[in-house]
């Protein structure tokens, strides 16, 4: 998801939601009744059987399978390394010392017809301003060969395929004609050869928008533009959504591929001590062909935690939420008032209301930190998803599907999945203005079990939290190990 986002505008990404009222608003319709989901029965419980697990890994990211092989990120030594396991007995087969540059985005595995796609650092082991040379790679799953693209620079993102064109490749790098000092960096977009690994030129616009969002960008205060080969397609006013909408506030931007769908939700800024959470945000679909807008709803959010789109998904994740947040200032305290919400699915089509969620009360409280409200989080487990009503950091506490808007409480002692960000450091330093000398802390992306009131679990939850398996064995990186997992019928 391409995020732009101020602090109070963004309530660190969580918007969710309360009342009876009706829900979104198709344009030239009127909303549906809203469907309250059902209660869930009871998951079954199924232990999950641990076929083997590593020693002295230290995983930096969830663990991808390509061609048949597991792969992951480890970080040791301050080094970066991708490891490919044999999926049978988890022993290590191959080891590549890897590259982030000066990407600040979570490691994740990444390939392409069958390889990984990577970044290798030029002037490996260098511990000065080289060490964030790379060049993009291609290893082979199987045996860690790997071949090197002929430009080596200081990249801003990791290489991925793009998500208008699965066949190429797409890479960042810093804007030029930035100063060289300037701290939230403008990245552009360059398109990579999978055949020759070049890089192509600069694309226009802001690369994480653009890569995300099929050339979607903020351009001033309040046009969002799509643009593609240096060809602007179409241009969107969001002040014909209401008068007082700011890009500067925060906007977020999701493509549904299933339905050729862009969701936007654009935030408020309600002055400066308060957040009036009922009219925070706007959402709005739009057509990627022509920007013509869908239906719009101005009561809802879609910022309200992580969960995949891919190429099925017509259920779009709304929080609604009702009462105030007010502060003194923006190092706290925030103080609740009468904070109702609803997670609510929206048919990506038409933005009908499918269901509402029950509705989860917090009482009027306060917190010394910016508080996360519902919080979504894929739980990678066929689509579910876990809800969370507390702050950030907080451990889930109600499990959701998604395609009815089912949910249940955690049963007593059910273990389950919760993300975890670990960091590590590099020998390079981050060239950061406020601290020259400070090393290159990236967060990956593991898992840890723990029952919903946070504690760790000594079972394994009853569900793997992957699609990526091999003869039935799913292979999940926890802080210490990667763990191969059968689940049980």
């Amino acid at each position: 998801m391409a995020v732009v986002c101020l602090l109070a505008a963004c309530t660190s990404g969580s918007d969710p939601a309360p009342s009876d009222s009706g829900a979104t608003t198709p344009v030239g319709t009127s909303s549906a009744s809203p469907n309250p989901g059902p209660s869930a029965a009871v998951e079954p419980v199924g232990p999950l059987t641990e076929l083997w697990r590593t020693r002295g890994l230290t995983p930096v990211s969830q663990v991808a399978v390509v061609a048949g092989m597991p792969v992951t990120y480890v970080s040791a030594g301050r080094r970066l390394y991708l490891v490919g396991l044999d999926p049978k007995s988890g022993k290590e087969t191959w080891r590549v010392e890897a590259s982030v540059s000066l990407s600040t985005g979570r490691a994740s595995v990444r390939s392409i017809k069958d390889q990984v796609l990577a970044l290798v650092p030029a002037h490996p082991g260098a511990k000065d301003g080289k060490g964030a040379q790379a060049t993009v790679a291609l290893i082979d799953p199987t045996d860690g060969t790997v071949t090197t693209g002929p430009l080596a620079a200081v990249y801003h993102g990791l290489p991925r395929p793009c998500e208008d064109d699965k066949a190429l490749i797409c890479v960042e790098t810093k804007a030029p004609k930035q100063p060289a000092d300037v701290e939230d960096v403008v990245t552009v977009a360059h398109r990579v050869d999978p055949a020759t690994l070049a890089v192509g030129p600069a694309l226009p616009g802001d690369s994480a928008a653009y890569v995300q969002t099929m050339g979607l960008r903020g351009d001033g205060e309040t046009r969002i533009i799509r643009s593609q080969g240096g060809q602007t397609l179409w241009t969107f006013d969001i002040t014909t959504l209401a008068k007082d909408l700011n890009l500067g506030n925060g906007w977020s931007g999701e493509y549904y591929p299933a339905t050729r769908t862009v969701v936007l939700t654009v935030t408020r800024l309600f002055g400066k001590k308060s957040v009036d959470l009922a009219g925070r945000g706007v959402v709005v679909a739009l057509s990627v062909d022509t920007g013509a807008v869908l239906w719009k709803a101005s009561d809802l959010s879609t910022m309200c935690g992580e969960h995949t789109v891919d190429e099925t998904t017509t259920v779009v994740l709304a929080c609604r939420s009702t009462g105030s947040i007010t502060w003194g200032s923006f190092s706290g305290p925030f103080v609740f008032k009468g904070v109702r919400e609803r997670v609510v699915g929206l048919d990506v089509r038409t933005g009908r209301v499918i269901w509402e969620s029950p509705q989860v009360t917090h009482p009027n409280a306060s917190t010394e930190s910016f508080p996360e409200l519902l919080t979504i989080r894929d739980l990678e487990d066929r689509g579910r998803l876990s809800v969370g009503a507390s702050y950030k950091g907080a451990p889930p506490t109600r499990v959701l599907d998604p395609k009815d808007g089912t949910m249940r409480e955690l049963a007593k002692g059910e273990a389950v999945w919760d993300l975890t960000y670990p960091t590590f450091d590099l020998f390079y330093p981050m060239p950061m203005p406020w601290n020259p000398a400070e090393p290159g802390n990236v967060g990956g992306r593991v898992l840890a079990v723990v029952h919903g009131n946070g504690s760790p679990a000594k079972v394994w939850p009853w569900y793997l939290p992957t699609r990526d398996v091999v003869d039935g064995v799913g292979f999940i990186a926890v802080d210490d190990a990667v763990v191969a997992l059968r689940e049980t019928t």
